[in-house]
């Protein structure tokens, strides 16, 4: 049996690879997630996955529902994580350079 993995070393090295997060991992998310999957040009979630677990899901991709550009997202992704604590000081000096 594999062992589990988590969401930063199932993506390691990966992060080329369309769907490079499992559906086991999507799987252990908050209830009503909001999974904006903006690798280009093949999501690091597949969306089809996505959307059995999470209540918003946007890519960058056209052909998909709910396609958002992800200058328009960061912003607002690296100030709720900051704000939430979620992202560290080091992260956080880097965004905004």
């Amino acid at each position: 049996m594999p062992r589990a993995r988590g969401l930063a070393e199932s993506t390691r090295s990966r992060s080329a690879e369309g769907g490079a997060v499992p559906d086991e991992i999507v799987s252990t998310m908050a209830p009503d997630a909001i999974i904006f999957a903006l690798a280009d040009p093949d999501p690091e979630i597949d969306p089809e996955v996505a959307r059995r677990h999470a209540r918003v899901v946007a890519t960058r991709r056209s052909d998909h529902p709910n396609q958002i550009n992800n200058v328009l997202a960061f912003p607002g992704i690296f100030r709720g994580a900051f704000v939430g604590r979620a992202v560290a000081a080091a992260v956080a000096a880097a965004a905004r350079h």
